[in-house]
């Protein structure tokens, strides 16, 4: 996706994209790995264009933090899928 487009989402919009590849990792954790990797991979592709959005300038510390929690559990550092999404809602 295109940042320019991304970037006309609503805050709560980017968010809840977010939250969708996270409850699609979820899904996928036990039934295919390939595929629960690439959630996590567009998950911190969305993230990491949130951060660049100029509407979240100075209020970017959930999403630092969001995109280290997402780097975690695709290294397989951090098990907990469901924090990080708590975290974000």
């Amino acid at each position: 996706m295109l940042k320019e487009r991304w970037w006309k989402f609503s805050k709560q919009d980017q968010i809840g994209h977010i939250c969708v590849e996270l409850t699609r990792a979820t899904e996928l954790q036990k039934l295919d790995d390939d595929l629960y990797k690439e959630c996590f991979v567009r998950a911190l592709e969305l993230t990491s264009v949130t951060i660049d959005d100029p509407k979240w300038k100075g209020n970017t510390k959930l999403l630092c933090h969001t995109y280290e929690s997402l780097g975690k559990l695709f290294l397989g550092q951090s098990t907990d899928v469901m924090r990080v999404y708590n975290s974000l809602k």
